[in-house]
């Protein structure tokens, strides 16, 4: 008998464990998913490189650390990596401004009111005067 319902409980813990993995990867494509992004690295980016527009122009700037989630308002690039980077957002190789913070940075900065808000890995929230 102690043979019969282990065996009956193994079984229902096999079924479960199917359905988690079939709800785990059907939660990708659901509009329920709480996911910044479609995709595991929270972005929307599928990882196709599309050539470049003809006639944009094109620069590159070079942080001190990994970059996250630029943001773009009233004409700068705001960055957040180890340090807070304003740049030109018509040439992204010439920066305007940066701040150092306490540690890294693995948000987005937000921009409003004429102020730039980061949180740093510190456990601090930085407001910056968004013209630094």
């Amino acid at each position: 008998m102690k043979n019969k319902i282990f065996f009956v409980f193994l079984i229902f813990g096999i079924i479960l464990l199917c359905l988690s993995f079939v709800y785990a990867q059907d939660s990708e494509n659901s509009s329920e998913c709480w996911m910044l992004g479609r995709y595991l690295n929270h972005t929307a980016w599928d990882g196709v490189s599309y050539s470049t527009i003809f006639g944009l122009n094109s620069a590159n700037f070079t942080t001190g650390g990994n970059v996250y989630y630029p943001v773009v308002a009233n004409g700068y690039v705001y960055i957040g990596s180890s340090k807070v980077y304003q740049l030109n957002a018509s040439n992204v190789g010439l920066q305007i401004a940066n701040f150092t913070v306490g540690n890294a940075i693995y948000s987005s900065p937000a921009v409003a009111n004429g102020y730039v808000y980061v949180g740093s890995s510190d456990n601090k929230v930085y407001q910056l005067n968004a013209v630094m």
